[in-house]
């Protein structure tokens, strides 16, 4: 069936979805103005800002294919949407979990396309509420006892590797990587941002994008997926020994933003590149397979042909 026939059909469909979350964004509008107040002062979660713009392009990606699973919408949409609701609630009183209360919003997102699509349409939207998981603010106690291990064998790991640059000497003090070159010493990078794992979440945001701008089968989504946590490792290591790198032989003011702003920009390349290559090598895989697997079948029927 032609995935255009689908069109008349969304566009009901599409008319719910953007007048419930119209509602759903004056509910949680509090929640919203102060995640987006934390975006735009730390750079732990300025990856939040980007993430409307990911997930209109993961939309526009995959229309035909959201078109061509329209189905009628389902009551268990409403539920999920109202005990979304009754977090959110609760939360405000008579508890007070900020995070729940925050993150209450990703499931009702998930409730209203659910309750206006069907199940297979909010299957093909999960790489899209990923992305809103991830760009919703963890608060600063909770989110430091996370990535205190991360934080750790990050600068150890930058502390061997730079070590072992010409004339220059290192040392770990707890989170301060300090440095001594010739007749300069230093930390290699100052300030909030020094901490080893504070981009995480950005690679990772980053690496949902770039894998499900195209329908996958779910063995590469798999291993994908395995591959996402060295590839996020290895970026966030990177991106502290470029900033070392620059702040050991540049020598720049400790307080200059350019290290880390050229730190994070060169992270960021290396990150899309090493998560595409890795859907180029899997979708190279997964040709070369279904070729030989067309090759058999020819050769089957030769045979019972013959």
């Amino acid at each position: 069936m032609c995935l255009e026939s689908h069109a008349p059909a969304a566009r009901p469909a599409a008319l719910k979805v953007l007048i419930l979350t119209l509602l759903l964004v004056w509910a949680f509008w509090p929640e919203l103005a102060y995640a987006a107040q934390l975006m735009l002062s730390s750079s732990d979660w300025s990856h939040g800002l980007v993430a409307p713009l990911a997930l209109a392009l993961l939309v526009a990606r995959r229309r035909p294919y959201l078109a061509q699973d329209l189905k009628r919408g389902s009551i268990w949409g409403i539920i999920l949407l109202l005990l979304s609701l009754a977090v959110y609630a609760a939360n405000m009183w008579p508890w007070a979990y900020g995070y729940f209360r925050h993150v209450a919003f990703v499931p009702a997102a998930g409730g209203v396309v659910l309750a206006t699509c069907g199940w297979r349409v909010l299957k093909r939207c999960l790489p899209m509420l990923l992305i809103l998981l991830l760009s919703i603010p963890i608060g600063p106690r909770y989110y430091a006892g996370l990535i205190i291990k991360p934080e750790t064998y990050t600068l150890a790991a930058a502390r061997v590797v730079l070590d072992r640059l010409p004339g220059v000497d290192m040392h770990l003090h707890g989170p301060d990587l300090d440095f001594a070159a010739a007749d300069a010493t230093g930390t290699v990078a100052t300030g909030e941002p020094r901490r080893g794992a504070s981009m995480l979440l950005t690679y990772a945001v980053l690496g949902v994008f770039v894998v499900f701008t195209r329908v996958r089968p779910a063995w590469q989504v798999a291993l994908l997926a395995l591959a996402a946590v060295p590839i996020v490792l290895l970026c966030n290591l990177l991106r502290l020994l470029c900033w070392g790198v620059i702040n050991i032989y540049a020598q720049p003011d400790p307080v200059s933003p350019v290290p880390r702003v050229i730190a994070a920009a060169v992270s960021l390349v290396l990150a899309y590149l090493l998560f595409a290559a890795g859907c180029g090598v899997l979708g190279w895989l997964g040709t070369a397979f279904a070729a030989d697997e067309r090759d058999d079948q020819g050769q089957d029927e030769e045979v019972a042909d013959a």
